[in-house]
């Protein structure tokens, strides 16, 4: 009797466990609002997944979702309801016009996209006729539709709490939404445009960092916080002025001329080929320890030189615009106020760089310069040359 009481006791425990270990569902209500003013509850839920059906360090995370469910309510009081699995898109919007309903997804990864036919824009849109659902094209979604109005990480803690709390308001969706790539909704593509980091046509692919890729397709200031709590700002393609304060974050000012602040100690800057004239501010005397990361860009691709106020310029490249003016700089003594306090490159660098050769530091490139003063500093003209036996070499 013991052994079945047991028995008993562990079932029901299990079943008030569902959809915590997996196999269950979770279900609630968000709030959209139309431009007209009209405000649309939209239902939605999800099929869980096992939460050990995964990495063991993602075990003591919710449960991840393998299908979603969205309920559109329509102005004649009937509702449509859409069903996607989840490891092939991500529902991020909805619209109603008229008595048609729209729900538009994103691909889950690049495979993901491949197998959904590569449209371009990325955006795998559906239209309900009033009989069924049809996958159409974005250019029949109404245009007042420029960003994802549906929550997108559902998975989170952080949306559980807000699930638990009642309807999930639309201001609340925006907010939640700020950091994720997916939320800019495009109305053209370039013809290679590939969602989730890949860019390509076919066997053609070209892989793009986070900070990449919202450098040349995203529009305005992303940020987001990893897990260790550390800030990440990324520009897009336009202008920007973008910054980070109190340390050890990253930041990016994208695609055009922008204003890069990184102030506090030990952050990242990143920058890659193409991204067109940063000017970038720190606020540590000294050394501020902070790390410039250069992607798509060699050591012996770089110049030096000072502008009209003697800040220091580094050139990336052919492009003289492909350029950060550093403007915490002190030309008369380099090593008073570091710039940053190394480069790190994506791709490993001939000797002598060091280690396994994919870092250089500011003491060492300052060390293979000539004296600042020299003519061809203040022309911008000063290059590093793959080194030869007997160390760095100035290319003439």
């Amino acid at each position: 009797m013991k052994l079945i009481a047991f028995i008993a006791v562990l079932v029901s425990g299990l079943t008030g466990c569902a959809g915590v270990v997996g196999g269950g569902s979770r279900s609630w209500k968000e709030q959209v609002i139309l431009p007209d003013g009209r405000e649309l509850i939209v239902e939605r839920s999800h099929t869980l997944g096992n939460r050990f059906d995964r990495e063991l360090s993602a075990i003591n995370s919710p449960p991840g979702a393998t299908a979603y469910v969205v309920t559109v309510p329509l102005p004649d009081g009937r509702k449509v309801r859409w069903e996607g699995e989840h490891k092939e898109m991500i529902p991020i919007a909805v619209a109603v016009e008229g008595s048609t309903a729209y729900v538009l997804a994103s691909p889950f990864n690049c495979r993901s996209y491949s197998k959904l036919g590569r449209p371009v824009p990325p955006f795998i849109v559906f239209k309900h006729d009033g009989r069924q659902w049809m996958r159409t094209t974005i250019d029949e979604v109404p245009q007042w539709l420029v960003e994802a109005n549906l929550l997108i990480a559902t998975d989170s803690q952080r949306a559980i709490n807000e699930f638990d709390k009642g309807i999930v308001t639309a201001k609340t969706v925006k907010r939640m939404n700020e950091a994720m790539i997916e939320r800019q909704i495009y109305r053209k593509g370039v013809n290679n445009y590939l969602w989730g980091g890949c860019l390509g046509v076919q066997s053609q692919a070209r892989n793009y960092s986070y900070t990449q890729f919202i450098g040349e397709f995203g529009d305005g200031i992303y940020r987001g916080t990893d897990a260790d709590g550390h800030e990440h700002a990324s520009g897009g393609r336009g202008s920007d002025d973008v910054g980070v304060s109190g340390g050890g974050n990253h930041v990016s000012g994208g695609k055009g001329n922008d204003t890069v602040r990184a102030f506090g100690l030990n952050n990242t800057i990143h920058y890659s080929a193409g991204d067109g004239t940063d000017t970038v501010w720190t606020n540590v005397s000294g050394n501020p320890g902070n790390v410039l990361r250069l992607s798509g860009i060699d050591a012996s691709q770089l110049r030096l030189g000072l502008d009209a106020s003697r800040y220091l310029v580094v050139t990336a490249g052919e492009n003289a615009d492909d350029r950060m003016v550093f403007q915490r700089f002190d030309a008369s003594s380099v090593a008073g106020i570091k710039a940053f306090d190394h480069i790190e490159f994506d791709a490993p660098q001939e000797t002598p760089l060091g280690g396994d050769g994919s870092t250089l530091s500011y003491d060492d490139l300052m060390a293979s310069m000539p004296s600042v003063k020299s003519r061809r500093w203040q022309d911008g003209d000063m290059s590093i040359a793959v080194a030869n036996e007997s160390g760095w070499r100035v290319a003439a």
